[in-house]
């Protein structure tokens, strides 16, 4: 898959309120194949920033390893090339029975499954191979009819074809356990943006974070928002997709029909969590407009601001 590099980072911190007798720290640090994830802690006391700092980047890394598809050593790599099972740690379980929760709001158009079709899209980009409408339909097909579980500490699929990918939900759960930790360690208010995907934490004040939302088009800010507590997550057809024959597909694909996400451009949600805002933002890209009219009313925890 096609991606860039810096531009990649879509929601923008631009400005950071904080009182003249507020301490202030910022660490960046890069993760996930390499994308910058800064982290910046607030307090009026004398606490151990770096501390919490190491603990934050510690525990992204070590969940990075766990969820990447791409390396060989990862729970989920395992699980993808395995006929069956595998061993499934702690926070793998708890993400799939996240996941699976939210796919069951969203009407199945968010579904951790979709690598089942994602490693079919990548493997005719790599070999540039024209996409089969008949393979589709059969990854659909496999999508719709068979399931992945959890029974004790393991993982299973009812069909060895079937893959996962949290691509569409990890950095929102990487940034709700960051927020854990830093109330764990006393901290009330702090933002952690992973290449992005923002959450935010301030139980001290009612001083927002004021972030930016990123043009598809071009490297501008279109909108400002602001953020007290909770998370901003953005989807879109911006610096990711495959490159096949000469044609460019988004990197977003629904896992009902196969086919990229077509109509608009971006989704930028608002939402109590990291992970739900993340998973929710992908679900949307690919809802026609009654079903996105008809999915806010009923959600009215989350905002979301569209571009077409």
């Amino acid at each position: 898959m096609k991606l860039k590099r810096i531009s990649a980072i879509i929601l923008i911190l631009i400005v950071i309120s904080s009182c003249a007798l507020e301490k202030r720290s910022k660490r960046i640090f890069f993760a996930m194949g390499n994308i910058p994830v800064e982290v910046i802690l607030y307090s009026k006391e004398n606490p151990d920033f770096e501390k919490v700092f190491n603990e934050i980047e510690n525990e992204i890394k070590k969940l990075d390893s766990l969820f990447s598809k791409y390396s060989t050593i990862s729970a989920v790599y395992i699980f993808n090339e395995s006929e069956k099972s595998s061993y499934a740690p702690q926070e793998l379980i708890e993400l799939v029975m996240i996941s699976d929760s939210i796919r069951k709001m969203t009407n199945n158009l968010f579904d951790i499954r979709i690598e089942t079709l994602l490693s079919y899209y990548e493997r005719c980009e790599k070999e540039q191979l024209d996409l089969s409408e008949d393979s589709i339909k059969y990854f659909v097909s496999i999508m719709k009819k068979d399931s992945v579980f959890i029974k004790n500490d393991s993982i299973y699929k009812s069909n060895s074809a079937l893959k996962i990918d949290f691509g569409g939900i990890a950095k929102g759960y990487f940034g709700d356990i960051s927020i854990e930790i830093m109330r764990k360690n006393n901290f009330r208010k702090g933002i952690i943006n992973l290449g992005g995907q923002i959450i935010a934490l301030n139980e001290i004040d009612s001083r927002y974070f004021k972030i930016g939302i990123r043009s598809p088009d071009r490297d501008s800010v279109v909108r400002v928002d602001s953020i007290l507590n909770g998370s901003i997550s953005t989807s879109g057809v911006y610096f990711r997709y495959y490159e096949i024959k000469g044609k460019k597909y988004c990197h977003i694909i629904n896992p009902l029909t196969g086919i990229e996400s077509e109509g608009i451009r971006s989704v930028t949600v608002k939402a109590n969590t990291g992970a739900v805002g993340d998973a929710y933002s992908t679900a949307i890209m690919l809802m026609n407009e009654n079903e996105r009219e008809a999915f806010l009313k009923m959600h009215k925890e989350i905002t979301a601001y569209i571009q077409k």
